[in-house]
């Protein structure tokens, strides 16, 4: 069994996650795990429309689960109450299994399922390690189920929630208004790009990403111009340049979240 691996912060779930993932990065001292402090976990915004938020619930029973795992039975290497928390663990994924992604998360959809099924492997294995009597394995494969649930959450959530709010913005232009030619819907959602865009403007990248810094300042230079292009062009009537600068933008904000991955 690899000490390190056991020891170190979850490396597949930084601190630049929302709300669930947030409350789950703890580190595993010396017997003890000790969850992020409360304020560090962002809520998530519920003003938005429902087909546009990005929450799971299910990832919400699943987080508990593994939380309490973690922290309450393997912190403590309390071997007893880590086999306890199989039941709720398995019913989690199950269900998670199930779940339907919001609409606007469904571009990820085959980058989600590929983390299910990882994730499922990681809680089988964990369920093989309960039924059996090394406790070494049993913390490994708790590991395992940890890295597996941060895997999950990376597949849908970008590195900062700038970019999230951007893109839920952004789909109902792409995927519904820009394709269906409606002048009206189109300048709505338009203008409802400008807030996320200066959010992101505004955003600065955790240190663990600073590296990228170098690519990412100009690709949001890029996205920030396009947008400012699309919002001239909506405000006339030549649908072809109105498409073709909601292409642009869509391009260029690719560009960005794929720097970002």
């Amino acid at each position: 069994m690899s000490g390190s691996r056991l020891l170190a912060p979850l490396a597949l779930v930084p601190s630049r996650l929302p709300v669930l993932v947030l409350a789950l990065v703890m580190t595993l001292g010396v017997g003890v795990a000790s969850p992020v402090p409360a304020r560090a976990v962002a809520e998530p915004d519920s003003t938005a429309p429902r087909e546009l938020r990005t929450e799971v619930p299910e990832l919400n029973d699943l987080h508990h689960a593994i939380e309490g795992m973690w922290t309450d039975a393997a912190g403590r290497h309390d071997f007893a109450r880590m086999r306890a928390y199989l039941p709720d663990i398995e019913n989690a994924t199950e269900a998670l299994a199930q779940a339907k992604l919001p609409r606007v998360l469904r571009d990820r959809a085959a980058e989600w399922t590929s983390a299910v099924d990882t994730l499922r492997a990681a809680v089988s294995a964990y369920g093989d390690a309960v039924r059996g009597r090394d406790d070494g394995a049993l913390l490994e494969a708790a590991a395992g189920v940890r890295e597996g649930f941060g895997a999950l959450v990376e597949s849908i959530h970008p590195p900062f929630r700038e970019i999230d709010r951007f893109h839920a913005a952004l789909h109902p232009l792409v995927h519904g208004s820009l394709p269906a030619g409606n002048l009206a819907a189109i300048r709505t959602s338009v203008a409802r790009l400008a807030r996320p865009m200066r959010e992101l403007n505004r955003g600065v990248l955790p240190g663990w990403l600073s590296s990228r810094q170098a690519a990412f300042v100009p690709a949001r230079r890029r996205l920030s111009l396009a947008v400012d292009r699309l919002t001239a062009v909506a405000k006339g009537r030549d649908l072809g340049r109105i498409r073709a600068a909601g292409d642009s933008v869509h391009e260029r904000f690719e560009e960005l979240a794929h720097l970002l991955q």
